[in-house]
């Protein structure tokens, strides 16, 4: 019998309750500090900068994992240099150059003195990948440019 009662005790109250959130919430929502702030303007035209990998970033990241990450560190030298802002350095600002430095460092290197000062600095020379294409070096550069940010 007590069992009973205090279902009943507790399905009054709730049955308050409710009325008195919707109230109060209504209140809530008129209230001066929220006209206040209706004068705010919220301009939709503007996108947002999302901080996310775009899709070529991405897939930059896997190829620079398993192409580049062994010997090369984005923001400080290792068995390579550093990768960030790369482009600034060097002919890497031509992208064929960076192209055919990528598949072919040895044949690159004789032709290009930026690229014989690398060796001399690291010591070593850089791995060539011939296999990859065009696009996966671009995306590879995405990768490091949003790193970069």
């Amino acid at each position: 019998m007590n069992r009973q009662i205090n279902y009943v005790i507790q399905g009054f109250l709730i049955a308050l309750l409710i009325p008195a959130t919707v109230f109060i919430v209504k209140q809530i929502s008129s209230s001066a500090l929220l006209q206040q702030n209706s004068s705010i303007v919220i301009d939709y035209n503007v996108t947002p900068k999302l901080d996310v990998l775009s899709v070529a970033a991405a897939k930059g990241r896997i190829h620079f994992m398993q192409k580049c990450a062994t010997c090369h560190n984005l923001f400080k030298d290792q068995t390579g240099p550093s990768l960030i802002g790369f482009e600034e350095r060097g002919s890497w600002s031509n992208r064929q150059n960076l192209y055919d430095w990528i598949r072919n460092p040895t044949a690159f290197m004789k032709k290009n003195a930026y690229a014989r000062k690398l060796k001399e600095q690291y010591g070593s020379m850089m791995t060539a990948f011939p296999d990859l294409t065009d696009e996966e070096i671009d995306n590879i550069v995405a990768y490091i440019n949003y790193n970069s940010k």
